[in-house]
Formats: C-alpha cells, structure tokens, sequence
C-alpha cells in the first residue's frame, strides 16, 4: 500500500507488445496485450503474481479496458471494419461473446448486475447504466462534457 516492495509480475520480450489496462479481482487479473507485429489487443487473465496466463479473445480486433467480474469480462470492442467502440462481455473461458451497445469505457456495479459505461456517441449525456445482457440502459448525465 505504500508503494514500497514492488515486484514485476508481467514481461515482454524485445519486440513483444506491452500489457496494458490490468484490472484485478479476487486472485485474478485481467489486461490486454498488444500482440507482435500486428495492430491489435486480445485480453488475457493470470493470477494475482503473473503466472498461469491464458489468452481469451482472438480476433483482430482492438480489445481494451477490461473489467473482471465473477466469470465474466466487460471491456471495450472495436472491431477493424468499424469505427465505432461497443461494450461487449465474455466469459472467462472465452465464451459467450456479446456485442452489448455503443460505447468507450465501463465498469461493473458492486453485485455485477449492472455495467456502467461511456456513451461513445457525442449528441447524448456519457454516462449510462445498463443490465448486463445490454438491456434496461439508463442514462445518468444529460449534458456533453467530456
């Protein structure tokens, strides 16, 4: 807690991408990493001291911010045909896939019943509420200031 005893739990190699973006929860992290020689980020877990790493994603899409919750995974979809981010969730096995709505960064409520997250759309308020099968959005600011 106090900054002391820092220890390194994460490496790259020459030429690797970097992790980025950790989230913890529980005994696990979740980040992403940029992958060598290509534009892109899969999201990847391992436990609280960096090992047992398992890659969850693979598409060639920009994965970023991921939030863990229980088994699953909120984060941050922005696939190369598109120019829009979506909020998406996946299972910790990497199933279960799920295009939720447009939108740039979120988070998970305390129970995990609900996703909070930035509208990417720059005409409504940014922040929203959601369930976390996309439905029963609510949005909670009113006025654009990003």
């Amino acid at each position: 807690p106090d900054g002391s005893m820092k220890e390194r739990i994460t490496y790259s190699e020459p030429g690797e991408g970097a992790w980025r973006f950790p989230d913890w929860h529980k005994n696990v992290m979740v980040c992403i990493r940029y992958l060598k020689d290509v534009n892109y980020s899969e999201i990847f877990l391992m436990d609280s001291i960096g090992n047992n790493t398992q890659r969850i994603t693979f598409n060639e899409a920009e994965d970023s911010y991921p939030k863990l919750s229980g088994n699953k995974i909120a984060y941050t979809f922005k696939s190369p045909d598109n120019i829009l981010f979506q909020i998406c969730t996946i299972n910790t096995d990497g199933t279960g896939f799920k295009q939720l709505t447009r939108g740039y960064t979120c988070d998970w409520s305390p129970d995990g019943k609900q996703i909070v997250y930035t509208d990417s759309r720059a005409e409504n308020g940014r922040l929203w509420i959601m369930d976390t099968d996309g439905s029963n959005k609510k949005q909670l600011t009113f006025k654009y200031q990003f």
